[in-house]
């Protein structure tokens, strides 16, 4: 008579069994589960233990079926109390699953979930330990879903916004959000910001360290001199937005160590040079802004006007301290080959 067969990974203690399933990544940990009901008891356990769900490591699996995703995901969600991070993805996905979500999530990215419904949104204020949140990539937001949500996170920290269809401080609550830290605000949000919602910013997100803005084609100096009221301001990306004297000026004594220039005719080398001798930067990047008052097409100036800016700073920069810029490809390209930047305290790359 045959002798049975026995599977040598159940005779490992199961707490054993659980940590070297742990292992894997999501998708491999569901694929797991299909090899005998012993495999599957285990799987559970792990889930149990899970503190992330990314949709992402697991919807390209054989045998994945696109329509099952919102039934697949909230069995999911039933069976990981633990979660602290959720990444969720898929047009299919309406929001019903977000009354599953556990309430001390942390960490909450929606923004490839373009047909989220809003009332379902509000589910998310159960929520109340988030502290980064990214919304779902929709038109027309309500801005009292978003607002009921934010009000009840007062341990958000970071923020991203897609496709908002009004200013952006028309999405924050009255009282505004004092633990945020960062805000990111992509392509497609920004096309309504104005100087009035930077000074709203200051007012609503005191405490902000990050902020990151594209297409800020309505936003003027008036708006950018605003800045200097984020007195714990550490990394600013604002685009579109040409780049003058007065604004670099206005920035010094900030802590500073990530900063975006809209190249302007209105700026001169000698300021840039001090903003950097006045602040902790460690980068600065120069962007062609899209029309407007864009810098200068002359190439020959352009080294100059890169190679003074340079030179003085081998010179004034202390030895303590070293600063990457980020410039045009060409110039960057003539100022290796012409030996321009001694590359100590100095580094120049292109961006």
């Amino acid at each position: 008579m045959a002798r049975r067969r026995t599977d040598p990974f159940q005779r490992l203690p199961e707490e054993l069994r659980q940590d070297i399933l742990s292992n894997l990544d999501l998708g491999e940990l569901l694929q797991a589960q299909r090899v005998s009901h012993g495999w599957r008891h285990t799987v559970k356990g792990c889930l149990a233990r899970r503190d992330e769900l990314n949709m992402q490591e697991f919807t390209t699996l054989s045998g994945w079926k696109f329509s099952s995703v919102p039934r697949c995901i909230s069995a999911l969600l039933r069976q990981m109390p633990a979660l602290t991070d959720v990444t969720l993805v898929g047009k299919l996905i309406s929001g019903e699953c977000l009354s599953l979500l556990p309430s001390t999530l942390q960490r909450l990215n929606l923004d490839l979930c373009q047909n989220v419904r809003p009332d379902y949104l509000r589910l998310v204020a159960r929520c109340t330990e988030l502290q980064h949140l990214a919304l779902p990539d929709w038109e027309d937001k309500p801005p009292e879903a978003v607002i009921e949500v934010l009000a009840a996170c007062p341990q958000l920290e970071e923020l991203e916004c897609h496709n908002l269809d009004q200013p952006p401080e028309r999405y924050l609550p009255p009282g505004g959000i004092p633990s945020l830290r960062k805000l990111s605000l992509p392509e497609g949000c920004t096309l309504e910001m104005t100087d009035r919602t930077i000074r709203a910013l200051t007012e609503l997100t005191p405490g902000l360290t990050y902020l990151y803005a594209e297409e800020c084609h309505q936003v003027t100096e008036a708006g950018l001199l605003q800045l200097r009221r984020f007195t714990q301001l550490e990394e600013c990306h604002i685009y579109e937005v040409p780049t003058t004297d007065a604004v670099l000026d206005s920035l010094h004594g900030l802590p500073l160590k990530e900063f975006l220039i809209n190249n302007s005719s209105g700026m001169s080398h000698e300021k840039v040079k001090r903003l950097i001798l006045a602040c902790p930067l460690t980068q600065l990047r120069f962007h062609q802004t899209e029309g407007g008052d864009t810098w200068t097409d002359d190439d020959e100036a352009r080294q100059r006007w890169y190679t003074s800016l340079v030179e003085a700073l081998e010179q004034q920069l202390p030895d303590t301290r070293e600063v990457t810029l980020e410039i045009d490809d060409d110039v960057c390209e003539w100022m290796k080959e012409h030996g321009i930047c001694k590359e100590e305290r100095v580094h120049i790359t292109d961006c």
